[in-house]
């Protein structure tokens, strides 16, 4: 049976990129979006890959989207696994995804082989 992962990333090639390397076609199932929605969401998921930096809805840019997101699925589906994956090396910024339900972080520009093994504690 496939996988299921829920992607919320911004940067289309850094998702193709580790998309090809981790996730072969038959058996995952890869969601890539931009935007997110909790009332869209269903807790079908078996992975969640999220960014923590991500367009706002407004003109200034931008946001620290992510953590509003990973605080709404978490209160919404505990039991899916949530990755930030994220260019923020910040130690606050980190243990605050953690204290706010992410299960692990990965600075985006860890190699790949990290991403890989990270991802596949989980699924």
């Amino acid at each position: 049976m496939r996988k299921t992962i829920l992607w919320i990333e911004d940067e289309f090639d850094r998702v193709k990129f580790y998309k090809e390397k981790a996730f072969p076609i038959e058996k995952y199932d890869v969601h890539h979006v931009v935007k997110f929605n909790i009332d869209d969401f269903n807790c079908e998921y078996n992975l969640i890959i999220i960014d923590i930096l991500l367009p706002g809805d407004n003109a200034k840019g931008v946001e620290i989207k992510g953590m509003t997101h990973i605080k709404e699925i978490r209160k919404k589906c505990k039991h899916i696994p949530i990755i930030v994956f994220s260019g923020i090396e910040d130690e606050n910024r980190i243990k605050e995804c953690l204290n706010n339900g992410a299960n692990s972080f990965l600075v985006k520009y860890c190699i790949v082989n990290e991403f890989i093994n990270e991802v596949h504690k989980y699924i």
